[in-house]
């Protein structure tokens, strides 16, 4: 293999990572799965132009992922807690629920427990739920204001509707922060939109 071709595959990782991190630094929570796709495929098609391949392509993450993992879980995928909630991003018996009604797909708990895959796929998918509630409801128009001192961004109001559903992120927005009720460990939903601010 030539250092002519070595120096070629490095310059392209090196390009494709620079737009990756660039596009992850624009503020929404969560980027759509279709723009990853496509600078992958625009790094396989460079190198295989050049007659080589690559032999795996980065998994990417992005920073709201991570941070909600960590806080809840730990990163731990085959954990659940006292209150029966379970899994790296610590759902609920009713959002599994919401989420097979939606996709029309059965799993036991214990196959989700087991199946980091499917749990990522089931964040993907509450994401995104979320974001087209906020934005379907109007919610929207709080990004960049300050409740309770906080500046809201989508992150912490994805965060924010994790934590209290839908209906209790908007009612702590409505409220402009009055209606900020505590989990069980006395996390406040004020506490997640700063987290994940």
């Amino acid at each position: 293999m030539s250092d002519n071709w070595w120096n070629k595959a490095e310059e392209i990782v090196d390009n494709a990572t620079e737009k990756v991190q660039n596009w992850w630094s624009v503020e929404t929570p969560f980027k759509k799965q279709e723009e990853v796709e496509s600078i992958a495929k625009e790094m396989d098609s460079r190198i295989k132009a050049s007659g080589n391949t690559i032999i795996e392509k980065p998994v990417v993450e992005n920073s709201f992922q991570n941070k909600l993992k960590e806080q809840e879980s730990s990163n731990r995928y085959n954990i659940v807690n006292e209150e029966g909630f379970m899994g790296a991003y610590q759902f609920g018996e009713d959002r599994l629920t919401d989420y097979k009604k939606a996709n029309k797909i059965e799993f036991t708990n214990e196959e989700f427990k087991s199946n980091k895959e499917l749990q990522d796929k089931v964040f993907k998918w509450h994401v995104d739920d979320i974001i087209s509630n906020i934005k379907k409801k109007g919610l929207d128009k709080y990004i960049g204001k300050k409740i309770l001192g906080i500046e809201v961004t989508m992150d912490g109001l994805v965060g924010v509707a994790h934590l209290g559903g839908k209906q209790g992120m908007q009612e702590f927005l409505e409220s402009n922060g009055k209606k900020n009720p505590k989990d069980s460990n006395g996390t406040s939903l004020s506490d997640y939109l700063q987290k994940f601010n």
